[in-house]
């Protein structure tokens, strides 16, 4: 039994009957669950002893410490490093936990920036392609920025309510040389590198005004209103909102470009995986399932026909694929910059509200980056404590 996303393609079904007839000892049943209904049926379904043998994942650190995922590390060492590398090492980086793999790739989405091409044009400015710095970023939203005609260079969400405030300062913090979490499995956002990053941030909202107006309830949802709306020249987001935001706004005149780069380049990625559960009884059947689904072939046709990354190097690399622009931006995103996974710690919805709010302080000034990050950080630490143990945090130390 397979189940994946109700919201998927009906190439991936197409693929799935190819499985069968082309495995005749296997039979793959497919078993379509809305996204965010996934996680809980997996739960559910396992602790009634038929869970299904192998799943779609976004939540493989979750399904890995409760249990759910099997450690899928021996099947990838019989396959050997060189399948193992054939798949995008920022792939396979959200789908580890303490030094093993429990899904295997299947479609990725690093943050990215999308950019509103009138605004560009309008500002005689050309998509970035490759490496640009904080300088160029700056200046670029500086140029889209007119007040008058209430356009503004850059959307930042900074509501304590939206996950994208505290995802939004991650690829920055990277970007500055810094990282989430140290070599002792605690927090180590509260650094200089740190401090500089969301400097950055609120410089760009309270000195050099090139965001709009009420940043600190901004949601996601009104960053893409303002962009499709041609009143926002950039945001920053993963990779996969650009076709979301057609599907809404279909008459957007959006692109995409690689995150800048500073001190060091850094992005978050996420993305879906295949896992299967410690309770099949099927193990290897469902190994050859996610290798047929996973082989380049198959991921292609997927991947072209729903608008997502593939996480396959061969694909990345391939003239035909790059020779789309905004394929190409993301391949030379996945295969040159350094990216660590999102959501990507014990607890961490809690961790995440708590550190988006300091940040949040942070942009209406009430405190500076440095004490809102120590503060964060002195709130997050007896949360992580209590993992150390389980020595969890490989991801972290790239």
């Amino acid at each position: 039994v397979y189940m994946r996303q109700a919201e998927g393609h009906q190439v991936e079904l197409d693929l799935v009957e190819e499985f069968n007839a082309t495995h005749p000892n296997i039979h793959v049943t497919v078993d379509s669950v809305p996204a965010e209904d996934n996680y809980p049926k997996l739960v559910l379904t396992s602790e009634a002893g038929n869970p299904p043998d192998v799943y779609m994942t976004y939540f493989t650190l979750g399904a890995a410490t409760n249990g759910l995922a099997l450690d899928l590390t021996p099947f990838i060492e019989q396959e050997g490093e060189e399948w193992f590398n054939s798949l995008s090492e920022n792939g396979w980086v959200f789908h580890e936990y303490a030094g093993k793999y429990y899904a295997v790739p299947w479609r990725v989405a690093p943050s990215m920036v999308i950019l509103n091409t009138n605004l560009l044009e309008k500002a005689g400015l050309e998509v970035p392609t490759g490496e640009w710095t904080w300088e160029d970023f700056l200046a670029y939203a500086q140029a889209m920025t007119h007040p008058e005609n209430e356009e503004y260079g850059f959307c930042i969400m900074g509501s304590a309510e939206d996950p994208g405030t505290d995802y939004q300062f991650y690829p920055f913090l990277f970007q500055a040389g810094g990282k989430m979490i140290g070599e002792d499995g605690l927090s180590a956002f509260d650094s200089p590198e740190g401090a500089e990053a969301l400097q950055f941030m609120v410089d760009l909202i309270n000195t050099y005004k090139v965001t709009p107006p009420g940043t600190t309830s901004a949601t996601a949802n009104a960053c893409i209103d303002l962009l499709a709306a041609d009143k926002v020249g950039m945001w920053t987001n993963a990779s996969l909102w650009l076709g979301i935001i057609r599907n809404v706004y279909p008459d957007a005149d959006i692109t995409i470009a690689p995150m800048p780069v500073h001190k060091s380049t850094g992005a978050l990625i996420g993305g879906t995986g295949f896992a299967i559960s410690p309770l099949s009884k099927h193990p290897e059947a469902a190994w050859e399932f996610i290798k047929f689904m996973v082989a380049p072939e198959n991921i292609r046709r997927w991947a072209e026909a729903f608008d997502f990354t593939p996480p396959n190097v061969s694909i990345l690399e391939d003239p035909a694929w790059l020779a789309d622009p905004e394929q190409a931006a993301v391949a030379y995103a996945m295969l040159n910059q350094k990216m660590y996974p999102l959501s990507h710690y014990p607890e961490g919805p809690d961790l995440e509200s708590i550190l988006r709010s300091y940040i949040q302080a942070a942009y209406l000034q009430d405190m500076t980056p440095e004490e809102a990050l120590a503060a964060a950080a002195a709130e997050w630490d007896p949360i992580l404590e209590k993992y150390v143990e389980d020595n969890w945090w490989a991801a972290w130390l790239r």
